[in-house]
């Protein structure tokens, strides 16, 4: 962690320069999260997740923010909104891959 105050700085920076972008509230979430500021960390994340509601990483580290804050209902919630999006995302994947054995070796 000895370039975290620099990651935070470089982050904030982000933050200021491009306020509707999710990935600097994301990551000063995790960074505050990490460092048990669970108020600070709720106010991040929160904005990382009305700025990209639909991204499962968020839903979870809003969630493990909320259950570190005891607020237990609205953790849940948000671990049920990760688990479906995750489960999207899979399927996603798993219908781009191409089929298996399409390809014969000559």
């Amino acid at each position: 962690k000895s370039g975290q105050p620099e990651a935070y700085g470089l982050l904030t920076r982000s933050r200021d320069l491009t306020p509707d972008a999710w990935g600097p509230y994301y990551y000063l979430g995790r960074i505050n999260l990490d460092e048990g500021k669970v108020k600070e960390a709720l106010a991040f994340l929160e904005r990382a997740a009305k700025l990209k509601p639909n991204e499962s990483a968020i839903q979870y580290q809003l969630g493990r923010a909320l259950q570190k804050a005891g607020r237990r209902a609205e953790a849940n919630a948000a671990f049920t909104r990760m688990k479906r999006l995750k489960s999207h995302e899979l399927q996603n994947e798993i219908e781009s891959l191409s089929p298996l054995g399409t390809h014969r070796d000559r």
